[in-house]
């Protein structure tokens, strides 16, 4: 019988059976977990919350978002990817590597996503992109100014259930003034990097060409954004997540800020 399918006190036994210890003490650590969570967690869930901590392979329901409590580990979940931020590299305590902020949702709500270093390697390799549904195992639960946010672990997986539910837009139904704009479109050109000054210090800028079967439209991507850009080649077929168009002389303009994202799509 599936783990899933178990009721409270054959759940017990079988965590007692396969992880050496009496029932006595799971039914202790099970109500313990409880207790911990304010009644929040279920029977079935403490117990697969004791299991894992026990290092016992299980296969468990999903949790919605909106069940999911600060200081929660080994959780699953399923949601839509609702924006994807670039990858940052990072240099903390002697460590580096890269980690990746996402936000998911599903029905009730909206929570942030760390994934890190290996991770985000599979996660630029498989493409995902916003509006993809998505499964992932083994994440812990954590609050940052009263905001919960979860964080795939080590050894936990994320897979794609749906791809892309949402639609690109076309280069000429765009109008200023809009934001998140998603496109598809073709690398045209790429002019020559170029340094600013304003208020707000020292920034660099990337003006650069896309197209589609609609238009030629001029864009730009802004600091960090530019290595966003230097992914692709010219004549690389790319999508932009997360963009901004605002007016320019010249019309509707194309901007790649530090919440953008570049996906270079692979050659037919």
């Amino acid at each position: 019988m599936e783990w899933k399918d178990l009721d409270k006190d054959s759940l017990a036994e079988r965590i007692a059976r396969e992880s050496g210890k009496q029932k006595e003490e799971i039914e202790k650590l099970v109500h313990e977990k409880k207790e911990k969570f304010a009644g929040l967690l279920t029977d079935q869930g403490a117990s697969f919350m004791v299991a894992k901590e026990l290092g016992l392979e299980i296969v468990e329901e999903k949790t919605s978002l909106h069940k999911l409590v600060p200081g929660m580990r080994g959780v699953s979940v399923e949601g839509k990817i609702v924006h994807v931020f670039p990858p940052k590299k990072f240099d903390k305590n002697g460590k580096s590597g890269w980690l990746q902020n996402l936000v998911i949702g599903d029905d009730a709500e909206e929570v942030r996503l760390t994934i890190w270093n290996e991770h985000v390697k599979q996660f630029e390799e498989q493409k995902i992109e916003r509006n993809d549904a998505i499964e992932l195992k083994n994440c812990a639960v954590s609050a940052f100014n009263e905001k919960k946010q979860l964080s795939l672990g080590f050894n936990g997986t994320i897979r794609v259930l749906k791809k892309n539910q949402g639609e690109k837009k076309a280069l000429a139904s765009l109008a200023a003034g809009q934001n998140s704009v998603d496109v598809e479109c073709t690398l045209e050109r790429v002019f020559e990097e170029k340094t600013f000054t304003n208020q707000r210090g020292e920034g660099k800028l990337l003006a650069f060409l896309v197209k589609d079967d609609s238009l030629i439209m001029r864009a730009v991507a802004w600091n960090e954004a530019i290595s966003e850009i230097r992914k692709a080649s010219v004549g690389a077929k790319v999508k932009i997540e997360g963009a901004y168009t605002k007016q320019s002389l010249n019309g509707v303009e194309l901007n790649l800020g530090n919440t953008a994202r570049v996906i270079v799509e692979p050659l037919a």
